[in-house]
């Protein structure tokens, strides 16, 4: 089934192309949580004109943010540093303007924590008990979005947002203000799941990034150009990496469960008996499947950097 909408989230256009249903999810749940509103998976739209692809219908950012106000402050811990974190932080290094340093959704934390004591870091937190978490641990919060922070003085010489605009229904907007509390000659720095990747174009609106319900927009380079175009800034930088630490063999297990999904939920989609599908190897069990088997070892990530356009005379 078809869903007709108008123009993309992003730019406004009507060159968008409805690339199928999404992965079924429990409307019930909403980051691994119980939740009172219902969410259906919908369609996958990718929009020609500025490369953003979009879960449709999706929730607005006003009704997903109520949501992330009462989440606990135990799903996105991190016990140990993430093995992209040094990563992060030579890009950090390399661009920041100054030693202040403001992270949109820093959750209870742990990014700015583990960073040396000389930055002076700021965060930007919904989850009303991860902000709480996260000033106890000396942290600045300004507010639950960027939107009704206080701009600090001085203004941050980086600004990060890690897993962050995926959960953003309107993108643009969501870097202007950004942009808009950055030092004049600061970076911003956003790592999120990257249609442009192999994974991403193998496996479509079947890939397992794309079922999260609580993932509304999906990025790629040519977006983050297009968009820093309109903004007057510029990407300095980017690289795709994984999200975990490569282990082939867990690597090669998620590929496989994910291919024998995908392969499966296309032979349905074909019109295939689900009896002939029992009968290929694994086929009964990946029919008993009701999510999308995770991949998280694969390369699916990008990591972008991006700066004002500045010249001597401004």
């Amino acid at each position: 089934m078809k869903l007709a909408i108008s123009v993309c989230k992003s730019c406004g256009s009507n060159r968008i192309r409805d690339r199928g249903e999404l992965p079924p999810l429990d409307p019930r749940l909403f980051a691994g949580q119980t939740s009172d509103v219902p969410i259906v998976a919908g369609h996958l739209f990718v929009c020609e004109t500025c490369h953003l692809q979009f879960r449709e219908p999706c929730l607005n950012d006003q009704q997903l943010l109520a949501l992330y106000k009462q989440l606990p402050d135990t799903i996105w811990t991190d016990n140990e540093p993430r093995a992209y974190w040094p990563r992060i932080q030579n890009a950090i290094n390399t661009y920041s303007s100054n030693n202040t340093l403001l992270d949109i959704g820093c959750y209870r934390g742990d990014f700015l924590a583990w960073m040396p004591a000389s930055w002076n870091r700021l965060g930007i937190e919904p989850s009303i008990k991860a902000a709480q978490f996260a000033a106890g641990r000396g942290i600045t919060i300004l507010g639950a979005t960027i939107e009704d922070g206080t701009v600090p003085d001085p203004r941050p010489g980086v600004v990060t947002a890690f897993d962050v605009i995926e959960h953003i229904v309107t993108p643009l907007s969501f870097l202007k203000n950004i942009r808009d509390c950055l030092d004049r000659e600061g970076c911003i720095v956003i790592m999120t799941g990257a249609t442009d990747t192999w994974p991403f174009r193998l496996f479509g609106r079947h890939y397992w990034y794309s079922a999260l319900p609580e993932h509304v927009t999906f990025y790629n380079l040519a977006w983050f150009r297009w968009a820093a175009s309109r903004l007057n800034m510029r990407v300095v930088s980017h690289s795709y990496f994984s999200s975990e630490p490569r282990g082939i063999r867990q690597w090669l297990r998620e590929c496989a469960l994910i291919s024998l999904h995908t392969l499966v939920q296309s032979l349905k989609r074909l019109g295939i008996a689900d009896r002939a599908i029992g009968a290929i190897p694994y086929g009964k069990l990946a029919l008993s499947w009701r999510t999308v088997p995770w991949w998280k070892h694969s390369e699916d990530h990008i990591l972008v950097v991006l700066k004002n356009n500045v010249t001597s005379d401004n």
